[in-house]
């Protein structure tokens, strides 16, 4: 214990990528994550501490998660003397971010513990521990976006898979597109007809553009003018070179 009440100040972390079928399932998962942190710290520490727990259902590779920030905001204020896990992949997937987080934690003076992985800080070797946990838990992100790129391109080139539209176009439900009237069967996303001519337009005035070099700002400026709506995943809700290159 770094604090003067003689109390150890213990983060303990879990976390699940996918939901189980059933909410409680879920939790059940979840809490027997935080379980194997806590029957660790039994066997290690006997004395008092205050023990926070900190679990989500969310993807690993996300690096702005709830429980991550105020995990960071703990660790960042001094508060925390051990963080402690299940295993490395609990706290994050990607590399980069499991990289970053355990030496901002050695940097903060605070001991970090991956049971599954054999992961202390407070031991001399914890870097060659460290090195071997995140090698072993990338190799299911390479497996997962291999499996996501294969699902993908067969879903896609069957009309489906749309993410995400850009201006001109619409999502159609799975309904629209086994109906065909909008396209062919299985098509997921469609024109907008009444966009037809302000897109004919913005490409006429990009083909006028001086000494045939295409410079989207007057495609910018007319759209502007205009109060022509962007697409609606433009966060900012303004038009911009980039969007108009992008269309």
């Amino acid at each position: 214990p770094k604090h003067l009440d003689g109390q150890a100040r213990i983060l303990a972390i879990g976390r699940l990528s996918k939901p189980k079928e059933t909410e409680e399932e879920t939790q059940e998962t979840i809490e027997s994550s935080l379980a194997v942190a806590r029957e660790h710290i039994k066997n290690i520490y006997k004395g008092p501490m205050i023990l926070t727990q900190l679990a989500e259902q969310e993807s690993g590779l996300i690096a702005d998660r709830a429980t991550i920030l105020e995990a960071e905001e703990l660790i960042a204020t001094g508060e925390i003397d051990l963080v402690i896990a299940e295993d490395l992949s609990r706290i994050y997937r990607s590399p980069r971010h499991q990289y970053v987080f355990v030496d901002d934690c050695v940097d903060s003076d605070v001991r970090v513990i991956c049971v599954a992985d054999r992961l202390d800080t407070s031991e001399e070797d914890w870097e060659s521990a460290m090195d071997m946990a995140s090698f072993r838990h990338s190799f299911p992100i390479n497996d997962c976006r291999r499996r996501q790129k294969r699902k993908s391109t067969v879903g896609f080139h069957g009309g489906g898979n749309v993410q995400k539209i850009k201006y001109g176009y619409v999502r159609l439900t799975r309904d629209q597109g086994a109906s065909g009237q909008h396209g062919p069967v299985r098509l997921r996303i469609a024109k907008m007809p009444e966009a037809t001519r302000i897109i004919k337009k913005m490409r006429e005035i990009l083909m006028s553009t001086r000494n045939g070099l295409c410079s989207y700002v007057p495609v910018v400026d007319y759209l502007i003018e205009n109060n022509i709506p962007v697409g609606p995943y433009v966060t900012n809700g303004k038009w911009n070179q980039r969007l108009v290159k992008g269309l």
